[in-house]
């Protein structure tokens, strides 16, 4: 498990692009000018890249919205998750959302590990007013 920053590279400033044409948000959102001011922030946090190296290692179900600590002011709320899948995976590895709901299925969902396969979700939904 490792965070990689927007400017690390190409490619991570490439993936970082392309998040945002998916999910319809300006890219220069997703840019960090500098920690100091609030005008200027980005809304994304670094890139989260998990290894899976044994069977058996998981993330437990969890809830992907948090908080930000009232001593990181400027660190964004996690509206919003976007999973890339980099590998084909022949057993296990699925994501599962044991809440999800949907027109065809109220018993949750489960997404195949696929290399190229990307899943959103978004953790914070709107409301009326």
């Amino acid at each position: 498990n490792t965070w990689l920053p927007r400017d690390t590279n190409y490619l991570t400033e490439r993936i970082y692009e392309r998040a945002a044409r998916v999910m319809g948000i300006d890219e220069d959102l997703f840019q960090k000018y500098h920690d100091s001011s609030p005008h200027h922030h980005s809304i994304a946090e670094s890139l989260q890249v998990v290894r899976y190296k044994q069977n058996g290692e998981e993330y437990q179900p969890h809830h992907d919205f948090v908080y930000p600590s009232i001593n990181h002011r400027f660190q964004p709320t996690r509206f919003a998750t976007l999973l890339l899948y980099l590998n084909d995976v022949p057993v296990g590895g699925e994501t599962r959302f044991p809440r999800a709901v949907n027109n065809y299925n109220a018993n949750g969902l489960e997404v195949q590990p696929k290399a190229g396969r990307a899943v959103l979700f978004y953790n914070i939904l709107g409301g009326t007013g």
